[in-house]
């Protein structure tokens, strides 16, 4: 099936191709039940047509919106999106998340 290959033992169910990146991401989760809007500060690791994968200091709720923006290289601009929470993988080394999330806009 296409987007349905082995990875380390799990299926991975990516539609979209993942292309490398290196970009600071800055943004916030986005209140849904009167919480607070924490805010959100990472490095990108890889961006697809579908979302991004970011390395973070601190967990974020699943099915959390995040809105934010980060810059592609040689662009004078950032991106501004509004994303999903897929994710979240705490990393093996100390206290740092690897956080999946889906562009919505």
């Amino acid at each position: 099936m296409p987007g349905m290959e082995r990875s380390a033992g799990r299926l991975d169910r990516r539609q979209n191709p993942r292309h490398p990146i290196s970009s600071i991401f800055d943004g916030k989760e986005l209140p849904i039940t009167g919480t607070s809007n924490q805010k959100i500060r990472g490095r990108l690791h890889d961006i697809s047509t579908g979302g991004i994968c970011l390395m973070t200091n601190r967990p974020v709720k699943v099915s959390g919106l995040i809105r934010g923006s980060f810059v592609l290289s040689g662009a004078p601009v950032g991106v501004p999106s509004l994303m999903r929470v897929c994710w979240v993988q705490r990393h093996s080394k100390g206290a740092r998340y690897r956080v999946g999330m889906q562009f919505l806009l």
